[in-house]
């Protein structure tokens, strides 16, 4: 590789966070299992934004479990948490949620 190869690749990690991405267990934001005595795991991507971090662990659910997430959709709407399906959060400890 050229070093024009290596410059473009070094800008482009500099770009990259970590999220933690989240389910929910049941309906209306229980993401941390309260309800039910369950503790939902975290899975970890780095990516540029909270959506290009969903597309990435749609697709990581659709490589390890070979089927399609019950949450996966064309496009993803921020919501609050009492709606949310998904919850990401930065490095930072910023959430969003989507549905």
């Amino acid at each position: 590789m050229k070093a024009k190869h290596f410059r473009k690749l070094r800008k482009r990690l500099g770009a990259l966070q970590i999220f933690t991405i989240r389910e929910t267990f049941g309906l209306f934001g229980d993401f941390f299992g309260h309800d039910y005595g369950h503790m939902m795991s975290d899975n970890l991507v780095s990516a540029t934004s909270y959506e290009r971090a969903i597309k990435i662990y749609m697709r990581n659910y659709r490589k390890k479990y070979k089927k399609k997430n019950e949450h996966e959709k064309d496009e993803f709407i921020e919501t609050t948490e009492k709606w949310g399906r998904l919850m990401l959060k930065n490095e930072c400890g910023f959430m969003k949620f989507f549905k």
